[in-house]
């Protein structure tokens, strides 16, 4: 999904799923009106008609604003572990141990989150985990986090906040929700940052709280977690329905 804004508060949307393309546009802080899906004879031919409706775009004065696709070092079989177990969360400690000796900060993030929960009160693993995230910003999701950090009001209820649950150098668990005063970006929109991000590839939990005031149509956050659901997960709840 390639993602440009521009003027009039406007945004617009493009995917190309194999020879399927679909665009997406409205106003910035909605979830805005998906078009019918277009299929070409072939995956070039998919791609071209992508570019070409980009120039038109751009030609119109809109902005590309898609967020960096963050890569980083991969190991196959420790993953599969992973997968086949997610609940142990001693394999994640193994997975960023390895990180650790790729010399990626996501390794030093594991070991720093596995002593913090043994030591909660020690204020210098704090400092560090903090300086950590700071000097390298792509360790997160950073819309998700921001989300996060938003203070719960008295009158809302937990199912309008978004909360995540770090493990190991990696997010375990995560609601994603918009309250009245919503961000920017809708939950749609967190949803797809958080499954596209290497700190939720071994994610267990998601939880989808409030979309914003008069907001009931899950449809679109169901088509990005179907898309973007991870093997690991083993709970996945909407607060209009059941678990």
């Amino acid at each position: 999904m390639r993602r440009f804004e521009g003027g009039n508060n406007r945004f617009w949307e493009i995917r190309c799923d194999g020879t399927t393309v679909q665009t997406r546009s409205g106003k910035i802080g909605t979830n805005g009106k998906a078009n019918a899906p277009k299929k070409l004879a072939a995956r070039g031919r998919a791609e071209q008609d992508v570019e070409k409706r980009i120039a038109e775009q751009r030609a119109k004065g809109f902005v590309e604003v898609t967020p960096e696709i963050v890569k980083e070092p991969a190991n196959p079989a420790l993953e599969q572990q992973i997968i086949e177990e997610p609940m142990d969360a001693g394999r994640c400690l193994v997975y960023a141990d390895w990180l650790l000796e790729q010399k990626h900060p996501r390794g030093e993030l594991g070991v720093l989150q596995a002593q913090r929960l043994e030591r909660p009160d020690d204020a210098a693993l704090a400092k560090a985990e903090r300086k950590l995230f700071e000097a390298h910003p792509t360790l997160a999701p950073q819309r998700v986090i921001e989300s996060a950090k938003r203070t719960k009001r008295t009158n809302e209820s937990d199912d309008d906040v978004s909360t995540i649950r770090w493990e190991n150098g990696f997010i375990a668990a995560a609601r994603l929700a918009l309250a009245s005063d919503r961000l920017p970006y809708t939950v749609r929109e967190l949803v797809r940052e958080l499954l596209g991000h290497p700190a939720a590839r071994f994610l267990r939990e998601l939880r989808i709280g409030s979309l914003g005031p008069d907001e009931h149509d899950y449809a679109d956050v169901i088509e990005e977690i179907i898309r973007g659901c991870p093997s690991t997960l083993r709970v996945l709840s909407l607060v209009d329905l059941p678990p």
